[in-house]
């Protein structure tokens, strides 16, 4: 699902996005993009004309917003979310690319409606591979990214000393406890108390988020809302939890292709295998000093950045869960135990 603000190509790449990925990691999956007139009213009715007429079993969306922001939408979207779950049918949503909201809010906040706990909040890791494709290192999903300049003097220094501003924070996942909803049984004894405190956290589990490593996808622009002429064919390399959230929904579509059975609401599984067989997650863990970095250039600016990896805005990685990467990364040998439980 995503929205479109009334304009084809207003959130084109976005859409691109979910799609693309879905169908590169679950290539025999029955795709359905439903699409809404604005992300408002609009997308409630999309979700709803996906739930009424039964189109799918899992729903990927990537929209979302801050509780605040959110507050007058609860009621409704819960009930579509219980309708969800009544009929079988998974939602996963993304968790937000800006951390726990306090540089846009002024004070930490939880996204909606990842926050729900009817839903599977998903958070982001930025992940390497080797040169033989198997899996380097990951960590949380967050970019602290610092310009390099040059000096008078013709050689290379950061714009700022380190570590940079705030303000060169460059996106992470979102999380952590919810101002609205209380803690679901299935989050007790696995979310530390001190960090739930009786409230829903988020994220529940996560997949690959970061930009700067992300996912290359393919498109025709759309250059006329009217007519909707494309332009020529462009690629770029994008992300966010827009690009974790479908991830995830593809290794849950894997799972049901192999075992024949539909996972429906994932939550109370998920925590469950947890409780008897954490090994099953790949657990994301703090990084050591000195931490993973890249040095990366913005093809459209030309600048160069000293990208910084798991400094997310006011949430931390931890063994265990923690509010970044929830129960840890997705695998599909995990998400079979977690279909062959239902």
């Amino acid at each position: 699902m995503a929205a479109t603000w009334g304009r084809p190509r207003k959130t084109q790449g976005e859409q691109t996005l979910d799609v693309e990925a879905v169908h590169a990691i679950a290539p025999a999956a029955r795709i359905l993009y439903v699409g809404a007139t604005n992300c408002l009213g609009g997308v409630d009715l999309a979700l709803s004309k996906v739930l009424d007429n039964k189109l799918a079993n899992i729903v990927s969306n990537s929209y979302s917003s801050t509780e605040y922001d959110s507050r007058h939408d609860f009621k409704r979207e819960v009930n579509l979310q219980l309708q969800a779950i009544g009929e079988g049918i998974g939602l996963y949503y993304a968790n937000g690319d800006d951390g726990d909201n306090s540089l846009i809010l002024g004070h930490p906040s939880a996204n909606f409606s990842d926050s729900s706990p009817w839903v599977t909040a998903v958070g982001g890791t930025s992940l390497a591979i080797d040169k033989n494709g198997r899996r380097s290192w990951e960590t949380g999903w967050g970019d602290q990214a610092d310009l390099i300049v040059k000096n008078a003097q013709g050689g290379l220094e950061f714009d700022s000393p380190l570590p940079g501003p705030a303000e060169g924070f460059f996106g992470g996942a979102g999380g952590g406890p919810s101002a609205v909803f209380t803690e679901p049984d299935y989050q007790r004894g696995v979310v530390p108390q001190s960090l739930s405190e009786g409230l829903r956290v988020s994220s529940d589990i996560a997949a690959l988020a970061d930009p700067f490593i992300g996912f290359q996808v393919g498109l025709r622009p759309i250059i006329n809302d009217d007519t909707l002429e494309t332009g020529g064919y462009t690629t770029s390399v994008t992300g966010g939890t827009s690009l974790a959230t479908p991830i995830v929904a593809a290794h849950i579509a894997l799972a049901q292709q192999a075992t024949g059975t539909a996972v429906g609401f994932a939550n109370p599984a998920l925590y469950a295998l947890n409780r008897v067989l954490p090994g099953a997650f790949q657990d994301i863990l703090p990084q050591q000093n000195p931490p993973q970095a890249v040095v990366r250039t913005n093809p459209l600016t030309g600048h160069t950045f000293f990208v910084t990896f798991d400094q997310d805005l006011g949430l931390k990685t931890a063994k265990g869960y923690d509010p970044v990467t929830g129960l840890g990364s997705v695998s599909l040998d995990l998400l079979k135990r977690v279909a062959g439980s239902h």
